[in-house]
């Protein structure tokens, strides 16, 4: 048990580490593209409800990951019929925003009649 509970701070040590945006003077931020797998909530860098696609949540519930993979941490979920709205795909993921303002992404088999 000591040995999984080091093992789960460890995970989340690092994964706090890896998520940090650290500012270094002189440096230059890059600049963000539709592939980035940025989890942001900041509705100043997303666009707006009305001018993007939508989708309904097709599973029982499906978790939210924090990039476009399986491997990917599951950061929240989501239910049947939850709307969503379309930010950006990569492959067979999708980059969502959800009602609540939360940003993640889910893979598009879950997510179906998607909407102008």
């Amino acid at each position: 048990m000591k040995k999984y509970l080091t093992l789960t701070f460890f995970m989340l040590v690092s994964l706090a580490c890896f998520s940090l945006e650290l500012s270094v003077p002189g440096s230059v931020p890059l600049p963000a593209t539709a592939e980035s797998t940025k989890v942001t909530s900041d509705p100043a860098e997303v666009p707006s409800p009305a001018s993007s696609p939508r989708c309904m949540v097709n599973a029982t519930t499906l978790n939210i990951r924090a990039c476009a993979g399986t491997h990917c941490t599951a950061i929240g979920w989501l239910k049947k019929g939850d709307l969503l709205i379309i930010l950006a795909r990569q492959s067979q993921w999708i980059h969502i925003k959800t009602q609540s303002q939360d940003t993640g992404w889910v893979h598009s088999k879950f997510c179906t009649g998607e909407k102008p």
